[in-house]
């Protein structure tokens, strides 16, 4: 009998051996990868809530990133300003490129515009101008207009230079 509790015991002591090597060499570095995952994902999602909650923000600054498929600085720019006169219901009567120019990293484009409708959608367009990510320098306004009433055309002619990639 004394042999078969000796038996019993050193049966019992391996198994218990091989449970604390398996949670060892298993258990615990799968939990431990667990618990990071799980902490990974709370600050997921404290992000995601912080992101949902200030998303008018976030419309604000997206205009100022650059986009994934990068156009050409005269292209972005050409095309931006047109579908904002388009939106705003404007005429662009006139555009001349003035040529490019270093300015450091950057390039300097110049042009000559001219740009026909109402006071409201020059001043509008001006606002556009105003929040590109691009620096833009006006360096030359001139504004006519033929009859001063409300729904009288307007014509401006601009230059600027847009100092940017």
């Amino acid at each position: 009998m004394k042999g078969r509790v000796r038996l019993d015991v050193v049966v019992a002591v391996a198994i218990l051996i091989g449970l604390i090597v398996a949670n060892a060499t298993v258990y615990a570095p799968k939990r431990r990868q667990l618990d990071d995952v799980t902490g990974n994902l709370e600050l997921a999602e404290k992000e995601l809530r912080y992101v949902a909650g200030h998303s008018d923000a976030l419309g604000l600054v997206a205009g100022y990133l650059p986009s994934e498929a990068e156009e050409p600085g005269n292209q972005r720019f050409l095309e931006g300003a047109s579908a904002e006169i388009d939106r705003l219901g404007l005429a662009l009567s006139r555009i001349e490129p003035k040529g490019e120019t270093p300015y450091g990293e950057y390039v300097k484009r110049s042009y000559k515009m001219q740009i026909e409708g109402s006071y409201e959608g020059l001043a509008s367009f001006f606002e556009y101008i105003e929040g590109l990510s691009d620096v833009v320098i006006v360096e030359g306004f001139d504004y006519r207009s033929s009859a001063v009433s409300r729904n009288s055309r307007h014509r401006a002619s601009v230059s600027i230079s847009v100092i940017g990639y």
